[in-house]
């Protein structure tokens, strides 16, 4: 087969051109550092690398997440502590209340000294953060989740819903713990019974402490109710029937009927009841209240209704701590778990990172190689090709 001069040199020029490209995109490649100069380098590298890169975008933005959950868990401690801490000085004066040696007008500054407090325990259920969103309002952020009503009440306006943010890849975080849970549904009495003396009973009888047995509550409402200073009936209020009756009384000694133990002290009189029911859900602000209005209002003709109401409200104010301990041990573990996700994402963010490098970043070392051996081939083939076009029959002849 003939081979033209003009197919000759055609040829040669397409292999110039040829390691001429490739010496091009070798010396691109060192300029920036990269394997990948366009996508059509390698449509499936190119690819993986845009998906590796929008997880690195996430985790950043996950990690802005994760810095705004830390200092909202952080306010909510701080905030909780306050809340605590408030709680214990109101114990605290319940408890002075009821040392048993208080005058009327004793009573009537604890009640004063409570109202400074329980205005102040407002403002903390309403306490705001950085933003201006309220902290315990679940996610209706813009309104206070308490409400001081005109009748002299507390009402709650937030919701359920605790607040959570997304910082890790499939981890969503919950932050700061509705009002509700916090402060509107506090378990009145030990959490199973909620007890009362009858406002208006003529004797001095306290009501104590009260507690489960393990024989099994009904969940019915009960009276202790008193025939004289000596006996008593047990009934079930809500059938109607006497569960026991013309029981001896001893004061200080312990009452047990339907799986309740109750002591009562001091002396009541004939005509004297005390109430057990299901325990309730009670706001704490509303506990205050009326250990601020029940010491307001002592008259010095009031005082066994005083101290049942301070005995009473102090075991519901436990309760309300118990809570805020709860949440405060809830927000250190969440704390605690967040240290872990961001190591997480450290260790998601170096991997995809690695993963990212193996398929753009240029070995420098190679490629400077590979640019010699192409100079070196390019070199050769221009060599050849000048040779080859100076080729001619003529100089043969």
């Amino acid at each position: 087969m003939r081979i033209s001069h003009n197919q000759m040199f055609q040829t040669a020029l397409a292999g110039i051109q040829q390691q001429q490209s490739r010496l091009s995109v070798t010396e691109q490649q060192l300029v920036y550092g990269k394997k990948l100069l366009s996508p059509a380098d390698d449509p499936t590298a190119a690819a993986r690398a845009i998906t590796l890169r929008q997880s690195i975008n996430d985790l950043v933005q996950l990690n802005r997440n994760a810095d705004a959950a830390e200092a909202a868990l952080q306010l909510s401690d701080q905030t909780l502590g306050e809340i605590q801490s408030l709680l214990e000085s109101i114990r605290t004066v319940a408890l002075d209340a009821l040392n048993g040696s208080n005058s009327a007008v004793d009573f009537q500054d604890f009640g004063i000294d409570l109202a400074e407090k329980l205005d102040f325990l407002l403002d903390l259920g309403n306490s705001r953060d950085g933003s201006g969103n309220y902290l315990f309002s679940g996610s209706r952020q813009q309104v206070p989740p308490f409400v001081a009503n005109a009748d002299g009440t507390y009402g709650w306006q937030g919701d359920q819903q605790e607040q959570s943010l997304r910082v890790g890849p499939s981890r969503v975080l919950k932050l700061l713990p509705s009002g509700f849970d916090l402060f509107a549904s506090v378990p009145t009495g030990n959490g199973t019974v909620s007890a009362a003396h009858v406002s208006g009973n003529l004797g001095s009888g306290l009501l104590g402490t009260v507690t489960m047995n393990g024989t099994g509550y009904d969940g019915a409402d009960y009276e202790i109710v008193f025939g004289g200073p000596d006996t008593y009936d047990v009934v079930n209020v809500t059938t109607g029937a006497t569960v026991a009756a013309a029981q001896p009384f001893e004061a200080g000694a312990t009452i047990s009927f339907a799986g309740i133990d109750a002591v009562i002290d001091g002396n009541p009189e004939a005509g004297d009841r005390f109430t057990f029911g299901p325990s309730v859900q009670r706001n704490v602000l509303e506990t205050v209240r009326q250990l601020t209005e029940t010491l307001q209002s002592a008259d010095g003709s009031n005082e066994t209704d005083i101290y049942n109401t301070l005995s009473l409200d102090r075991e519901d104010l436990d309760r309300a701590m118990e809570r805020v301990e709860l949440l405060q041990v809830r927000a250190g573990n969440r704390l605690a778990v967040l240290d872990d996700i961001r190591a997480a994402n450290e260790t998601f963010d170096l991997r995809y990172r690695e993963q990212l490098s193996l398929i753009e970043d240029l070995d420098i070392v190679e490629a400077a190689s590979l640019l010699t051996a192409q100079a070196d081939a390019l070199e050769i083939a221009q060599a050849a090709f000048a040779r080859v076009q100076g080729l001619s029959l003529f100089n043969f002849i």
